[in-house]
């Protein structure tokens, strides 16, 4: 006579008497579950942790990875992973000479707002600028063409905001339009990673 409790060589579902289908929407529920949780952890980050400070900001070391959250006029949320420059060689010396940014961004914060200027030396790829005053984009400056490899610093022309800022945030080319950012959008840092 067969021992009815052995559960040896029965699927799971039949185990614990779940149909098929069931098993389907008992693994499409957990799926839900793990977006919903994703999504959750990007929107608390906004409504628990506040925003760096430009004084925060200046007082952290170079290449810092950043967490930052672009919420646009138009509603769309992006999420961005950035690589924080401070120090005035690291200003100066910027993405020159990389082959790709290794992030989604890099973003550039200066003590005081000022009108800087910021040229292509030795840029490998093309990029746009967000020009930010306190989180919020003052100016957009799109698709800068990296410069021939045979052109002079002398020839290389410069880019300035309208007026003045105190962060700038370089990311590849298109991005601004890609993320449908537009003057008046805000842009949140965090010290950690999203």
């Amino acid at each position: 006579m067969k021992n009815k409790s052995s559960f040896k060589g029965l699927p799971f579902w039949r185990v614990f008497s779940i149909s098929r289908p069931g098993v389907l929407l008992f693994s499409l529920l957990i799926i839900f579950a793990l977006l919903l949780s994703r999504w959750w952890a990007n929107w608390s980050l906004s409504s628990k942790d506040q925003s760096l400070s430009v004084s925060q900001l200046i007082t952290l070391p170079d290449h810092l990875p950043l967490s930052g959250r672009f919420a646009t006029q138009t509603g769309q949320i992006k999420l961005l992973k950035l690589e924080l420059v401070n120090s005035q060689s690291g200003i100066g010396w910027g993405l020159s000479g990389r082959e790709k940014i290794g992030s989604d961004g890099m973003l550039f914060v200066f003590r005081q707002a000022q009108v800087p200027q910021f040229w292509m030396k030795e840029m490998l790829f093309d990029l746009d600028f967000v020009w930010l005053l306190d989180g919020e984009v003052v100016d957009l400056t799109a698709d800068v063409k990296a410069p021939r490899l045979d052109i002079s610093l002398d020839s290389l022309p410069t880019y300035s905001p309208g007026r003045p800022v105190n962060m700038v945030l370089e990311v590849p080319a298109g991005s601004i339009d890609t993320w449908q950012l537009q003057l008046g959008d805000r842009l949140d840092l965090f010290d950690k990673f999203i």
